[in-house]
């Protein structure tokens, strides 16, 4: 993969970063680039395109290591500092891409509302550790990032959306073409 291949657009600090806990090919990691801003790229999302790339180390061993690199990586400025994802394994296609968020205000009111001992229990973990994860469809991975970017919706409003789980039929696969 040639160094442009993973330089970020001119959407310096906006652009997501891609990584992987498999060893995989250029194409096979561009097509998870591509996979994951299918949703941003329709008409009726804006065709929003360019803005997913693989990470410059883009292959890890774990969760943990790729977000120690993101984390190093944020302070070159050159991506998004809060936002990221991972291709967990070879099926991800349909296991979906883990997001990460960075940002704590994502995660700074975890506790709050009507939660039960476990969820709270969860939020302060989230919280200790600085960071929460969570797996969608590929397709939805894009489109979610810039609504989080955006501050269209949350971090948890995307977790409880049913819609961008994986396991869910893409909404255009049902009716069989795009909507518009």
């Amino acid at each position: 993969m040639s160094e442009s291949d993973s330089a970020p657009s001119d959407n310096a600090g906006s652009d997501i970063a891609i990584y992987t806990l498999f060893d995989l090919s250029a194409d096979e990691l561009a097509a998870i680039c591509a996979a994951c801003e299918k949703t941003g790229a329709k008409p009726s999302n804006g065709e929003n395109t360019g803005y997913i790339h693989p990470a410059p180390q883009p292959t890890h061993a774990s969760v943990d290591a790729a977000i120690a690199y993101h984390r190093a990586l944020d302070k070159a400025g050159k991506w998004d500092a809060h936002y990221f994802a991972i291709a967990e394994t070879a099926d991800w296609r349909d296991a979906g891409i883990l997001a990460v968020t960075l940002n704590t205000y994502d995660f700074e009111e975890m506790e709050d509302g009507e939660r039960d001992e476990r969820e709270r229990e969860e939020a302060r973990t989230v919280q200790a550790r600085g960071y929460d994860t969570h797996r969608f469809r590929a397709d939805a991975v894009g489109i979610m990032f810039i609504n989080l970017q955006i501050a269209n919706m949350e971090w948890a409003e995307h977790k409880e959306w049913d819609a961008v789980q994986p396991g869910e039929p893409d909404s255009d696969d049902e009716e069989g073409g795009e909507k518009e």
